[in-house]
């Protein structure tokens, strides 16, 4: 019974671990519909995120709205 129980909870943790792994925090597309509403560590130091065809992308100008 106790072998049981160490496989059963052995098992449980492999599986949360693996559900987590492959879990992505962030995902491909940011839905906004102003460019404030895109978060400012979305894009490299050089670009700025804004507000473009409803998703956020990375864009080399700066929007003043």
């Amino acid at each position: 019974m106790a072998r049981i129980l160490c496989f059963f909870y052995g098992l449980l943790i492999f599986v949360s671990l693996f559900m987590v792994a492959t879990n992505q925090s962030i995902p491909d597309v940011l839905p906004c519909l102003f460019s404030n509403e895109c978060p400012p560590d979305l894009c490299p130091t050089d670009l700025f995120a804004k507000c473009i065809n409803l998703t956020c992308q990375c864009t080399a100008e700066y929007d003043l709205d």
